[in-house]
C-alpha cells in the first residue's frame, strides 16, 4: 500500500519511461498477488461458520473486477448461511448476461433456502438475463 501510494503521488513528477514502466509491473504484481490472497480467503470461508463474513462474500461475489473463480468460491461459501436477504443483494448479478455464468452457485443458495419464493425469484432473473441476451445478438 506504502507503494501504491508513493507511485500516485510521485507518476506526475517520473519523465522517465523506464521508471514508470517499473512502477506498472509493481502495481500488476500487487494486485496478482492480492487475487491470490482472496481466492484463498475465499475458498477457506467455506469452512468457517460465523455469518460476520457474509457481508464480505456478497462483495466478492458482486464484484465483476474479481475472477470468476473467486466469485464462485464466495458464493459456495455463502451456501451454510442460507441468508435470504444476502440472497436478495445478489439477485441482481442473475439479471444480466454475464453474471448468468453463476446460476449454479446462485441455486445452490436458492435450494438451501428452501423457499419456492426464492428459487422463483432466481429463474426470472435468469430468464432476465436470457432476454437480454437474446436482444443483444
Amino acid at each position: 500500500l506504502a507503494l501504491r501510494e508513493f507511485a500516485i503521488k510521485s507518476i506526475e513528477d517520473v519523465k522517465e519511461s523506464r521508471v514508470i514502466l517499473a512502477l506498472l509491473e509493481t502495481l500488476n504484481q500487487s494486485r496478482e498477488e492480492h487475487l491470490v490472497l482472496l481466492d484463498a480467503l475465499t475458498r477457506a470461508m467455506g469452512d468457517y461458520s460465523d455469518p460476520a463474513v457474509i457481508p464480505a462474500l456478497v462483495e466478492i461475489a458482486k464484484n465483476t473486477d474479481y475472477p470468476l473463480a473467486t466469485r464462485r468460491n464466495a458464493l459456495s461459501a455463502l451456501v451454510k448461511f442460507q441468508d435470504i436477504e444476502a440472497f436478495k443483494q445478489l439477485l441482481p448479478i442473475m439479471e444480466s448476461p454475464e453474471g448468468y455464468v453463476l446460476y449454479d452457485e446462485m441455486a445452490q443458495i436458492a435450494t438451501a433456502i428452501g423457499q419456492p419464493e426464492v428459487l422463483n425469484q432466481l429463474r426470472l432473473a435468469a430468464l432476465k438475463a436470457q432476454l437480454k441476451a437474446r436482444e443483444a445478438q
